[in-house]
């Protein structure tokens, strides 16, 4: 577009007139000038359209969020299925289409985003974890986790760093994680990244809302455990 605006007011014919050779020929260096901006405006204002259009609108987003997420609720409640806690993970690491959109300064639209299940079932802590297509309101299981709730030993939040592939550099990102231990081993499950994701914008009041949500989570799941014991 800047480009198209620079041809558009450069007065090229006054200075091709300059030279007593080229100065019968001025209206055609004015022509051609004038037809390459309006070419070069024309694509940049088609580029920028496209360029919002690709961003879906907020409440078109957060209807298909709402969706997908109730369809996957009611796949685990159709077994009975006592469920403890669901949470959003933001995982700027992972492979694939991502873009963000910002409200109020929060990227709570990044791609790609997972949501994480936990329930109980037969006596079990079941953990899934699905990749949401928000877009077009699909989702797949990326993560399974089973373990027996009475051979818990810990569940807590920790922190690693991870290091990462971008495709033309090597990335270092710290993760939350949510963890159990058991007596057979542990699992982790990424729960918020903050590093990549606080170059969109503020995520203190995020990151604050989604540790409160998953403390809350692992209250449950303690006193379940006590329960059971």
């Amino acid at each position: 577009m800047l480009v198209g605006i620079v041809f558009l007011v450069l007065p090229l014919g006054t200075y091709v007139s300059y030279f007593k050779f080229l100065a019968d020929y001025a209206f055609v260096f004015d022509w051609l000038k004038t037809f390459i901006g309006v070419v070069f405006l024309s694509l940049g204002t088609l580029e920028t359209l496209l360029y919002f259009i690709r961003f879906t609108s907020s409440k078109v987003y957060n209807s298909n969020l709402q969706d997908v997420v109730e369809q996957i609720l009611t796949e685990v409640k159709r077994t009975g299925s006592s469920v403890l806690g669901t949470f959003l993970s933001f995982r700027p690491w992972m492979s694939g289409e991502y873009y963000v959109k910002t409200e109020k300064g929060v990227p709570r639209y990044f791609f790609p985003t997972y949501l994480v299940v936990l329930y109980t079932e037969g006596g079990n802590l079941v953990v899934r974890e699905y990749l949401l297509h928000i877009r077009n309101k699909t989702y797949e299981v990326v993560g399974y986790h089973v373990c027996p709730i009475s051979r818990i030993v810990s569940v807590g939040l920790t922190q690693d760093r991870l290091v990462f592939d971008t495709g033309t550099e090597s990335v270092g990102a710290t993760v939350d994680f949510f963890e159990v231990r058991t007596e057979g081993g542990s699992f982790r499950v990424p729960i918020f990244e903050e590093e990549i994701l606080s170059s969109y914008g503020n995520i203190g009041t995020l990151k604050e809302e989604m540790i409160s949500k998953v403390s809350l989570i692992i209250k449950l799941l303690l006193s379940s455990k006590g329960a059971k014991e």
